[in-house]
């Protein structure tokens, strides 16, 4: 199912949910991964972070199922 095709957002092949964890499978980014981003900023919005993942749960994943 394709719900989104942008250039400039990467797209999920996989999400599995296990009883302590949580993965989100994206394609690959030539140019670097999230971690690599948060590890360039001086610090992390924990609840900006918070609210992508409730959003990507909330919304993007029941569309995704």
């Amino acid at each position: 199912m394709q719900l989104f095709d942008n250039p400039n957002v990467v797209k999920i092949e996989e999400y599995l949910e296990t009883a302590n964890s949580c993965y989100i499978v994206m394609e690959f980014c030539n140019n670097g991964d999230l971690e690599t981003y948060i590890n360039k900023l001086k610090y992390i919005n924990l609840f900006l972070l918070n609210l992508w993942i409730f959003s990507f749960k909330k919304f993007i994943l029941p569309k995704l199922i």
